[in-house]
């Protein structure tokens, strides 16, 4: 169970790294108020995942 909880957790790390992939490119297109937007959904993810962590340590 625990195998599964961590493949969830590197999958979640794996849509944040994506996601941050797209906030590069609409920085560098100069589209801020998208780059904002997936900011706050990245900031958003990170904190769940350190929960996450924090949680499977405890």
């Amino acid at each position: 169970m625990m195998l599964t909880k961590r493949q969830d957790m590197v999958a979640e790390i794996a849509d944040i790294m994506q996601l941050l992939d797209d906030v590069k490119t609409t920085l560098l297109n100069d589209m801020l108020e998208d780059t904002e937007k997936l900011l706050n959904f990245a900031e958003k993810d990170i904190r769940k995942v350190k929960n996450s962590v924090k949680n499977a340590m405890n």
